[in-house]
């Protein structure tokens, strides 16, 4: 409860100085830092745990796992500036892990106990995407996000600004938020909804963005599919994207 507390708590006082208008006073790209009594509650919880753990061995496979990455317990939302579009506005999230450490001890009894999902790699699964707000101020169901798998046909323009595909998706934290219809907006709207991402794709890494989902739909351009995560196909669906794209399906390639 205390880390879901820290990823609402973060992005609902960020959302307000957006609903009192106090985002007109900041840069575009200026992020929030500020540290909530919640995040400084889980830190202290934290610590009492893991003085509270016995000093016992620790399995090999999970002390590799351990060492192998930087972890967090949980995440927060910091929110930028919101961009104006047609008839509504986009609100630039980004994710972040909560820098709140996590000690041997801790790890192993959150991966023992079957709790996985409170343990955050620091530099996986984050990055900046949308979230698409009615002309009203009014939170929505829909995110918004840049396939950063896809690789520009233009030699002199890796980022591809004008050709990158953005596509939308339902986001996570949902259960309160107006469900919008972004399959039945027009070729304008959803112009001007891209339009309004470019300036943030200029400006950071392809890299800083979060990947949009297998399943989104597109955007723009119209009819655009998510690229595969080619690390996670299994070898049968490997053949099959390769037949699909081969002008003679008799032909099979190995991936090696």
């Amino acid at each position: 409860m205390l880390i879901g507390d820290v990823r609402s708590i973060s992005f609902d006082r960020a959302w307000g100085n957006m609903e009192n208008e106090h985002w007109k006073d900041r840069r575009r790209d200026d992020i929030p830092r500020q540290q909530s009594a919640s995040k400084e509650r889980l830190t202290e919880v934290v610590e009492e745990i893991d003085a509270a753990l016995p000093e016992d061995d620790v399995d090999l496979g999970i002390v590799r796992e351990f060492e192998s990455e930087n972890w967090s317990i949980g995440s927060e939302l910091a929110v930028l500036a919101p961009r104006k579009i047609l008839r509504g506005f986009l609100v630039p999230v980004l994710e972040v892990p909560t820098r709140v450490p996590v000690t041997l001890k801790l790890f192993a009894l959150i991966r023992i106990s079957g709790g996985r999902d409170l343990l955050v790699r620091e530099n996986h699964g984050f990055g900046y995407h949308y979230h698409y707000v009615l002309a009203d101020k009014r939170r929505t169901t829909t995110m918004l996000c840049w396939d950063t798998r896809w690789r520009s046909p233009v030699k002199d323009e890796p980022k591809g600004l004008n050709y990158r595909p953005l596509f939308h998706q339902l986001h996570n934290d949902s259960s309160k938020n107006i469900t919008a219809s972004p399959g039945s907006w027009g070729d304008k709207k959803r112009k001007s909804v891209r339009k309004a991402c470019v300036p943030d794709l200029r400006r950071q890494n392809v890299a800083d963005f979060l990947c949009a989902a297998r399943d989104a739909e597109a955007v723009w351009p119209r009819g655009a599919a998510v690229t595969p995560d080619l690390a996670r196909i299994d070898d049968r669906r490997w053949q099959e994207l390769i037949v699909e794209h081969l002008p003679n399906p008799s032909h099979r390639y190995r991936r090696d």
